[in-house]
């Protein structure tokens, strides 16, 4: 397929996401901003978790894009919704919003483009993986706080 290495792409700009936040102190922000106080280890044992998540996608490319595109769909709504949106709304700059404008919503983007020329984009596909990249970006906080609940109980 003509598009599916744009799902590397993806994997790069996470890696690029990643150094903007530690470099910036997302750990300091995450708390001033949203009351988390998370550890940096936290914060590095999630973001391997989410470039290997991407590895795979990129692995799996277009033979089961419901998959390959949850880590462009991520990369969308984190972006977006998440730290161009909290900045907008705190009117304080979250950390990675720099590389989320300039990065994550063109790469996933493309990505999403790419799928569509090389033909394997339905609305099907379109939803699941939207879903799927949600709940992924979540998924790290719910633990937190159903981890944080379990030991308090």
């Amino acid at each position: 397929m003509k598009y599916e290495h744009r799902l590397w792409i993806v994997v790069m700009v996470i890696a690029l996401h990643i150094l903007e936040e530690y470099m910036l102190n997302f750990k300091g922000w995450a708390l001033a901003a949203l009351h988390l106080d998370i550890s940096w280890e936290l914060f590095m044992v999630t973001n391997a978790t989410l470039i290997l998540v991407a590895i795979g996608g990129a692995m799996i490319g277009w033979r089961v894009p419901e998959l390959s595109l949850i880590s462009p769909a991520l990369i969308l709504v984190n972006g977006i919704f998440f730290h161009l949106g909290l900045t907008l709304v705190q009117r304080r700059f979250s950390p990675g919003t720099f590389t989320s404008v300039f990065l994550f919503v063109p790469a996933a983007l493309a990505a999403y483009i790419g799928a569509r020329a090389d033909g394997v984009l339905t609305k099907r596909i379109l939803i699941l993986s939207l879903i799927g990249g949600t709940l992924l970006m979540f998924f790290p906080l719910f633990l937190l706080l159903w981890g944080r609940r379990c030991v308090a109980t």
